[in-house]
């Protein structure tokens, strides 16, 4: 076996054990907890909750799934202070949601880092976000998903702490609710949040995750296009945070926007995070038109101004596709390894396109997706045509546009309108 592979199996093997090691101290700590402190013996609707907290401190696009279950929240208790605790990144998500009073903002990546246990000032930061926390006095305190968010939970001192037992370490929690994603046929993000709002007393209110357009950003979105685009813009972003297996081909990408601006005549903007610079100054190279790059040039709300005011967004699966769709935007995404039951775009104005292979889905958001069978590019995409996107593509901007008319966390109420995404699913040598 190469050196290279022997060295990241130890890695794994590592990582296992640690892993293990954390999960058995804190069933220890949780149950020696309890023989000191009883926990609740009624359950939190039963109860007067003045003060929630909400912890979601992974992506952008999962954010942006818990708002539904925060209305739920909120329906149930109106006059408590509902706090969430997520990403710097996700910071301007949770502020444009009515149903949220406060948000506190922390980085749970940089715990992960070696450096970080070296450095007393991570460890003081940490420290003082616990001490924050504790002093708030939460009666109530969701876990929505991972292992660091139930750690904080706990560390929160909450009277009441619920979260998904296998998604994190169920002894911390006064209310353990069976189950993780994937494992069992729940269905979308949206509504395994809005579960876990149920668990505690919190029944869903028929919602879908809207944003507003950004607030005071139009001078900034005029000054970055430049002279009125007659036919309007499209988005374009290539990358994927969470794993190299969600990019769609760039040569396939440049195919499909060239093709909309010959038929269409619309600009194209490629956006993306500033580390994937390099992906996005490939693809601009490969387009007719020089497009315009706001890769790396825009904090979210700028971004949810480009989104918002586009005619469509094209994407694999990343945090714009969820921006968004919640935004009322048209969506053509492209799915590989991602289960589109737990991830697509929780809207009825997209159309989802994925080949159908048997190895797909194969991600399941406990490690980064790249393709198990070492393919690269990954077969999911190459099989994928550039043709079904440019067609699906040209069917939403064909369509008259609808006007914005959502406003921060308030979704339509009625049933969910997942049924109603268009799915394009390509069987085997479909071309």
């Amino acid at each position: 076996m190469p050196s290279g592979a022997l060295s990241r199996l130890a890695k794994r093997q590592v990582r296992w054990l640690l892993v293990r090691f954390i999960y058995r101290l804190a069933d220890i700590v949780g149950k020696t907890q309890r023989l000191f402190r009883s926990p609740p013996d009624v359950p939190p609707d039963q109860e007067v909750i003045r003060r929630i907290l909400v912890i979601r401190v992974d992506l952008l696009g999962d954010l942006v799934m818990t708002l539904p279950a925060l209305d739920a929240l909120r329906a149930r208790w109106p006059q408590a202070r509902i706090t969430v605790l997520c990403t710097p990144q996700a910071e301007e998500i949770a502020a444009r949601c009515a149903a949220v009073d406060t948000v506190i903002a922390y980085d749970p990546n940089v715990v992960r880092s070696p450096r970080w246990w070296l450095q007393p000032a991570g460890l003081k930061e940490l420290i003082a976000l616990v001490t924050r926390l504790r002093r708030q006095r939460f009666d109530l305190a969701m876990s929505m998903h991972g292992e660091f968010a139930c750690l904080l939970a706990w560390a929160s001192g909450a009277r009441h702490r619920a979260g998904y037992a296998q998604e994190g370490y169920p002894a911390l929690l006064t209310l353990p609710v069976p189950g993780r994603r994937y494992v069992q046929p729940l269905g979308h993000e949206v509504q395994w949040n809005e579960h876990l709002a149920e668990a505690v007393g919190a029944p869903s209110q028929g919602t879908v995750p809207r944003l507003r357009v950004g607030d005071g950003e139009d001078a900034w979105l005029a000054a970055f296009m430049g002279r009125t685009a007659e036919n309007g813009y499209v988005v374009l972003a290539p990358g994927a945070h969470n794993g190299s297996a969600k990019r769609y081909i760039l040569s396939s990408w440049a195919t499909v926007a060239n093709a909309l601006a010959r038929s269409h005549g619309v600009r194209v903007v490629l956006s993306g995070t500033g580390g994937e610079m390099a992906l996005v100054q490939e693809l601009a190279r490969s387009l007719e038109v020089a497009p315009l790059i706001a890769a790396g040039r825009t904090n979210v709300r700028q971004l949810l101004t480009l989104l918002g005011h586009a005619r469509l967004l094209m994407a694999g699966d990343s945090g714009p596709v969820h921006l968004a769709a919640a935004l009322g935007t048209p969506v053509v995404a492209v799915f590989g390894p991602t289960d589109p039951r737990v991830y697509r775009p929780y809207t009825d104005r997209a159309t989802l396109i994925r080949a159908a292979l048997p190895c797909s889905p194969c991600y399941d958001s406990r490690a980064t997706a790249e393709c198990r069978l070492g393919y690269s590019p990954p077969l999911c995409m190459t099989l994928v045509p550039a043709a079904r996107v440019i067609s699906a593509a040209r069917r939403w901007l064909d369509l008259p546009a609808r006007a914005h008319d959502g406003g921060a966390c308030d979704g339509e109420r009625g049933p969910g309108t997942l049924d109603l995404v268009q799915e394009v699913v390509l069987p085997l040598g479909a071309g």
